[in-house]
């Protein structure tokens, strides 16, 4: 059997060129699935809700998975490749967090920490409106009266 690549506008090799390696959609795992699925942005593919028929139908060539998931002289790629290259749903610079499972979702875990670190934060509350009394060069907080946390305004 004959496999093109799944990803729209793929084109395979003339003849005379190099052979792509066809890849098989990562079924067993479903939050690499999705990736896969979303990155590629064939309309049929992601139609299809029987993973097995997905997994029997569609092949993704080597041309779309970067250097950082090859492994060094062989054939195969990592066991958690993602798709980065020549892509019509992702356009992000190719690299090992967004190449590589599992540097992705510890990226993504680190950016969700992050993100509740900062929404955790107390609104601010009593923060002076701020004016500055140019003949002093000094600040001066205009709803806290002419005193206030600044010292003392003219």
């Amino acid at each position: 059997m004959v496999w093109y690549c799944c990803v729209p506008n793929c084109k395979p090799p003339k003849q005379g060129e190099k052979v792509f390696i066809m890849r098989m959609l990562p079924i067993r795992d479903p939050e690499r699935y999705k990736i896969w699925i979303n990155r590629i942005g064939n309309s049929d593919l992601k139609n299809c809700e029987d993973l097995k028929e997905a997994y029997k139908k569609y092949r993704v060539c080597e041309r779309h998975f970067s250097s950082h998931c090859i492994i060094t002289g062989e054939k195969q790629i990592k066991r958690d490749s993602l798709l980065t290259l020549h892509l019509p749903s992702f356009h992000e610079e190719s690299s090992r967090e967004n190449s590589l499972f599992r540097f992705f979702k510890k990226k993504q875990q680190e950016t969700n920490i992050a993100v509740k670190d900062f929404a955790s934060l107390p609104e601010p509350s009593n923060v002076p409106d701020l004016e500055i009394d140019i003949q002093t060069s000094t600040l001066c907080p205009t709803n806290l009266g002419k005193t206030g946390l600044m010292g003392n305004c003219t």
